[in-house]
Formats: structure tokens, C-alpha cells, sequence
């Protein structure tokens, strides 16, 4: 029971995270998941501490993660890690590992045998490569010792985390999980002849390392540099915006980077000829001063105004909510941003946000409930707005005091920020629907030509990606 409460909480706490620090989180594939079998997820790591949280928000429960021993030396990582039930592995890196570790694995074989989840990041270490680096043996070790004690209906599960930008914030994410291994029943065929399918085998954990590598290779990204990345995601994007149906609507990440991967791993020659198509496509819609968006599907009037009437209803009715909660939460905000700025590397970014947001976001909350309990700040704030539900907000707060007011600005401190979020990202999409239409019926008659261009482009990237499926 407490197990089950603990998981709840964890996945509440994890999916208020994402939706803070994402615009967008996209899942895909884990609908054919049964997790209540034992389950062994083995996810790539290019995110720092932003992936657990992520996996834990895709899983909608609380896996027991194994991480590095290392990460116990920061000290704002403890509690989190306690409180969690993350395992400790010392790697040699480190000066640890064998006997060590022993009692990890151990423990990750008891809870398979309980019929829980274990989520490992194989890589050992993460990084800001947008492709796997070399994938350590004890996810397949675990996997089979736990096998060896006669732990059933095992299945190990790939998860690709495919990051759109992984220093920007409100950027979008992809969690997706790949084809599942049952171990009961494609074990053999994976092992050498004459295996013995135990964790100190060696042709037997090199064998299943080998066929994790390649799971987990076919749903993460695989791209040389960070500038393929890019390039390639780009003209997934401009291929597959044809079949968007609203203005300035984005290209569904599901779709999107699987394509850019089958770019990725066509012939060198043709990928030298899209990168130079991409390179005189982009220079032709600088010169114009226009972007992919805003020409397919062409922004019209009738789409500005169904924007600027749905903005309108959404200020009509969040707006005091909004201004309510930029006010609690921008000092955290501000603090978090700021923690990331002190970072160079993309990868570290990520963890230092979400270790600071998750101190100074409820911190902040704490203090606004306790110090102003009767919610006297959130209801001065609407009632000096002429909005229709003001009166509301005010009847919620107003009069109230003691344990429960406080509980209830703690609570809604949180959704009042989103709100805010929301809001602002409703304008600048305003915004920008209006800069494309008139940046479009301006330049309408100097279009022509770069429509032709991105026409042959988008055939080439159909060419290109044909060539690539087939080398998967």
C-alpha cells in the first residue's frame, strides 16, 4: 500500500515536472506494455536527471532506477535518491565495481522477482553525443541472474528519449518504447550454442548485451553530430509538413525523428546531396524573410481569427489564474533559469534545472501558503481585475485560514503557473501566426520559385529515406 502511494506520488510530482519544463511530451509504444510481468527498461541518457523524470512520467509508476554511486556525492541529489529507492552501481571509472556491486544486482534480482521494474541507463555515464555510446554488460546481467533464480516472463523494454532541444526551455520530448524482449521465449535464440545463460557466462551477457544494443539502437537517436541532428530532423519536418492541418502547427516528434534516422543512415553521398538542398532551401527562405512554417500550410485570415478568438476566451477565463500565478512563481523561475545559464555543457543543464526547479518551486509554494494562508495575496491580485471570474477566485480564497487555506495555495500555486505558462505561449503563437501571413501575402509573388525548391527537396527526402530504410 504504501509502495503503491509512494509510486503515485512520485509519478504526480514527475509528470508536474514535465509538463513544467516541456511544451510538449509525446509517448509512443507503451500501450503494448504489461507492467506487471518483471520488467527490465534499459533507456538511452543524454539528459541528465531530466530522463528518469521523464521515464517515470511515460511509465505512469515509479521504477526502481540504478544509478551511478557518484551521484550521492551531490548533496541536493540525496533525498531525491532515497526517497526514490535508486540502487547505487560503483562503476571502475569511479574506483569501484566487482564485489561492490554484487548487492546492486542483487537487489535488482529481487525486485524482477517480486514482479516489479527496474530502469537502467546501459550507457553507464550521459552525454550530450546524439547517439548511444557503448553499452555496459550489467542490464543484461541483471537480466539474466534474475533468469538463473527462476524469475518468469521477464521482458526487457527500450526506451528512446529524443530530445527537439535539450537546452531550450518548453522544447518538446519524445519518449518512445521499443518492440519488448521476452526472455522466456526469444532467449535461446539470442545466446551462442552451448551457453549457459547465467550472469557469469561470458558468450551468454556479451550475447544479450548485443541484442539490447541494437533495441535500444532502433528507437534512440543515431546520428554522427549534433549538426546531422538538426539538419536531418529538419527535413523530416519540411517532408512531413504537408499532411499538418492548422497553421504553424507542429509536426508530431513520433513521426518526425524516426525519418530524420532513415536519413541518418542513407548512402554518405546522398546525405552530402540533402544537406546541400537543405543549405540553398534555407538560404532562399532567409532571403525572403520566411520560414518552412509559415509557408505549408499558409497562414490565412480565417486561421488568424479563430487564433485570436481562442486566445481571447482563454484570457477571458485563466487570466486571473495567470497573473496569480506568475506573481508566486516567478522568482523560482527566474532562479532555475538562471542555474542553467551557469552551466556550459547541454547535458549538465538539464540535471541542474530540474535539481533547483524541484527545490525552489515547492519551497516558494511553502512559503506563499504559510505566510499567507488566508490567500489574501492571490485574492488582491484578482480582485483588482475586471475579469468575470474574479469574484470567484476571491469567494475561494477570501475568509479562509489555518491548515486547509494553506493546503489549498500550496496545491494551486502550481496549476496558477501553468496557467501563466499557457497564456503567454497563447500570444506569442498570436504572434507569429500574424508574422507569417503578412510575411507571406507580402512575398507572394516572389514565392513561386522557393515553393519548386521545397517541392524537389521534399521528393529527395522521400528518395533519400527509401534508400535508408532499407540499410536499417
Amino acid at each position: 500500500m504504501i509502495r503503491r502511494v509512494l509510486d503515485q506520488l512520485v509519478f504526480r510530482v514527475a509528470s508536474l515536472a514535465t509538463r513544467g519544463f516541456y511544451r510538449k511530451v509525446e509517448t509512443a509504444g507503451f500501450d503494448r506494455l504489461d507492467t506487471r510481468r518483471p520488467t527490465l527498461i534499459v533507456a538511452n541518457h543524454f539528459n541528465g536527471f531530466a530522463d528518469p523524470v521523464l521515464v517515470v512520467s511515460a511509465l505512469g509508476k515509479l521504477p526502481r532506477f540504478l544509478a551511478k554511486a557518484s551521484l550521492w556525492k551531490v548533496i541536493l541529489a540525496r533525498p531525491l535518491l532515497a526517497f526514490a529507492g535508486v540502487i547505487p552501481i560503483h562503476r571502475q571509472v569511479d574506483g569501484g565495481a566487482g564485489e561492490k556491486n554484487r548487492r546492486a544486482f542483487e537487489d535488482a534480482e529481487e525486485e524482477l522477482r517480486e514482479g516489479g521494474t527496474i530502469a537502467v541507463f546501459p550507457e553507464g555515464t550521459t552525454h550530450d553525443i546524439p547517439r548511444l555510446a557503448p553499452i555496459r554488460t550489467g542490464s543484461a546481467r541483471i537480466a539474466l541472474g534474475a533468469k538463473a533464480q527462476g524469475v518468469k516472463d521477464i521482458q526487457i523494454v527500450p526506451v528512446g528519449l529524443w530530445f527537439e532541444d535539450k537546452v531550450a526551455l518548453r522544447s518538446r520530448v519524445l519518449v518512445r518504447a521499443g518492440e519488448p524482449l521476452d526472455l522466456d521465449h526469444e532467449l535461446w535464440s539470442i545466446l551462442p550454442e552451448g551457453a549457459k545463460a547465467t550472469d557469469d557466462d561470458h558468450a551468454s551477457v556479451r550475447a544479450l548485451t548485443a541484442e539490447i544494443t541494437e533495441r535500444l539502437r532502433a528507437v534512440s537517436p543515431d546520428f554522427e553530430t549534433f549538426l546531422d541532428s538538426a539538419a536531418f530532423s529538419w527535413a523530416a519536418d519540411i517532408a512531413l509538413r504537408e499532411d499538418v492541418s492548422r497553421p504553424q502547427e507542429s509536426v508530431p516528434l513520433a513521426r518526425r525523428e524516426p525519418l530524420a534516422a532513415r536519413l541518418a543512415r542513407s548512402d554518405a553521398d546522398e546525405r552530402a546531396r540533402l544537406s546541400g538542398e537543405l543549405g540553398r532551401y534555407s538560404l532562399a527562405l532567409d532571403a525572403l524573410g520566411v520560414t518552412d512554417e509559415e509557408l505549408v500550410p499558409t497562414p490565412t485570415p480565417t486561421s488568424l481569427f479563430k487564433r485570436a478568438l481562442l486566445l481571447a476566451v482563454g484570457v477571458l477565463l485563466l487570466a486571473p489564474f495567470a497573473i496569480a500565478g506568475f506573481f508566486i512563481n516567478v522568482l523560482p523561475a527566474v532562479l532555475v533559469v538562471a542555474a542553467g545559464l551557469a552551466v556550459k555543457s547541454p547535458v549538465t543543464k538539464g540535471t541542474v534545472r530540474i535539481l533547483v526547479a524541484m527545490l525552489v518551486f515547492p519551497l516558494t509554494w511553502l512559503l506563499v501558503a504559510w505566510f499567507d494562508v488566508g490567500g489574501a495575496a492571490i485574492s488582491k491580485v484578482v480582485a483588482a481585475l475586471s475579469f468575470p471570474l474574479s469574484p470567484v477566485i476571491a469567494l475561494v480564497f477570501d475568509n479562509r485560514s489555518g491548515f486547509w487555506a494553506g493546503l489549498l495555495v500550496f496545491v494551486t500555486a502550481p496549476l496558477f503557473g501553468l496557467c501563466a505558462i499557457w497564456i503567454l505561449e497563447w500570444l506569442v503563437g498570436l504572434a507569429r501566426l500574424a508574422r507569417g501571413w503578412y510575411a507571406v501575402y507580402a512575398r507572394r509573388a516572389q514565392l513561386e520559385e522557393v515553393m519548386t525548391q521545397r517541392a524537389g527537396l521534399v521528393e529527395q527526402v522521400r528518395v533519400v529515406s527509401a534508400h535508408g530504410a532499407k540499410s536499417m
